[in-house]
């Protein structure tokens, strides 16, 4: 029997109640938050965005994958929105040694399962934007004689979520509980232009949210490394 690991098609495309895109190569912008980090009316506001999206006509020359993304990329939107707004819900990710924790997560994959190149850690949710590493790079008895397969998303958000729920957990004395919402929400960059956007994005959050400053004041982010810290910047010019 070949116990080789099966070959992936040049991208994957999947949905559980968001779609999720990943490429065959290129840069990912992922988001998750803190588990029940909205309250009952956000969330109703949420569904009900859900469903006027789905009512909305097909766009011409649309199909099925691109609406679906463009759906998410609302949600998305409006999640973001709602979330730098609420202050009632859990925010662990304040505490500073779950947001070190969190920080120190991100960089021991580096280089391991993806390249990072920007984030933030705000009060109750994480941005992220990250190149995954080719998984040939990391898995030496993966092959693929047709073309290139990254790392898959899945494994990253276990890799990075999974652990800090658990050593967060133990700090906040919390057991058996969830911390993390389930599902992340990911959107493909497509190219260096919008690479720039997303990163101003993830670095002003905390300055849009009145937490600091400047986006280098933001010490739980790529800004504050970049100047700082262990994140060399590799963004080149516009």
């Amino acid at each position: 029997m070949d116990s080789r690991p099966p070959v992936d098609p040049p991208d994957r495309f999947y949905r559980r109640r968001l779609p999720h895109w990943q490429p065959a190569a290129g840069m990912i912008f992922l988001t998750w938050r803190l588990h029940g980090s909205l309250p009952a009316a956000a969330l109703a506001r949420l569904k009900g965005e859900r469903e006027a999206l789905a009512r909305r006509p097909d766009r011409p020359d649309e199909t099925a994958r691109e609406r679906a993304l463009r759906e998410s990329k609302g949600l998305f939107r409006l999640t973001d929105d709602l979330l730098g707004h609420e202050t009632a819900g859990p925010r662990w990710l304040a505490d500073e040694a779950i947001a070190r924790l969190m920080v120190d997560a991100l960089f021991f994959h580096d280089g391991r399962l993806y390249t990072l190149i920007a984030f933030v850690v705000m009060p109750n949710h994480v941005h992220v934007l990250l190149a995954p590493l080719d998984r040939r790079l990391v898995d030496p008895a993966y092959e693929s004689l047709e073309h290139t397969a990254p790392v898959p998303l899945q494994r990253i958000t276990r890799a990075l979520k999974g652990y800090v729920a658990n050593q967060a957990n133990r700090i906040l004395g919390r057991t058996g509980l969830p911390f993390w919402q389930d599902e992340s929400y990911d959107h493909w960059v497509r190219g260096d232009a919008e690479m720039h956007r997303i990163v101003t994005y993830i670095e002003g959050d905390p300055v849009k949210r009145g937490l600091a400053g400047t986006p280098e004041e933001w010490r739980w982010s790529s800004a504050w490394e970049r100047l700082h810290g262990r994140l060399c910047d590799g963004l080149g010019d516009d």
